[in-house]
């Protein structure tokens, strides 16, 4: 096969895995966060196995399928920013290891405003914390979770280079 038959089977599976995972995540009531994250997760895939041109053509392909297939569009467009994940993880990580964690918690807490204004009034935290508190409680949550995700993040791409693609 040659490459860009290869690019181009590489980028429709994972495509095709995002909006699966991503639908599954509309369907099961309680984790859509484990599926939002799974999905970004395999989106690093084309990055690592082609190249940044067909990881950022299967991003988009992606976001486009979940906007069309998806019954929870607010849940598609919010893969919108946090499936670009595995680009800005990768370029980032090219700088020194500070420059690299500076540059992916500003990415991340940029995301995580822009998604909360944009989608606030799906947001529900009455009844949970005050808003102020409640708001505050969550953005620490989300940074100890970040944190995580990007740890696992890292063991699944040695995962994917060592074991599946053997580079």
């Amino acid at each position: 096969m040659d490459k860009s038959s290869n690019n181009a089977a590489t980028g429709g599976i994972t495509a095709a895995l995002v909006v699966l995972f991503l639908y599954v995540g509309t369907a099961v009531k309680n984790s859509k966060l484990f599926f939002m994250f799974i999905s970004t997760i395999v989106m690093v895939i084309p990055y690592i196995k082609c190249s940044i041109k067909a990881g950022l053509l299967t991003y988009a392909a992606s976001l486009a399928l979940s906007v069309i297939l998806l019954p929870n569009k607010v849940y598609a467009l919010v893969f919108g920013f946090f499936g670009i994940y595995p680009f800005i993880k990768l370029i980032s990580e090219k700088k020194n290891y500070k420059a690299s964690l500076i540059l992916k918690y500003l990415w991340f807490n940029a995301t995580i405003f822009a998604v909360y204004f944009l989608f606030k009034d799906f947001i529900h935290l009455k009844g949970f914390f005050s808003l102020m508190e409640g708001e505050i409680v969550l953005l620490i949550i989300f940074e100890i979770l970040f944190y995580f995700y990007d740890y696992i993040f890292d063991k699944f791409i040695g995962y994917i280079k060592h074991r599946l693609l053997k580079l």
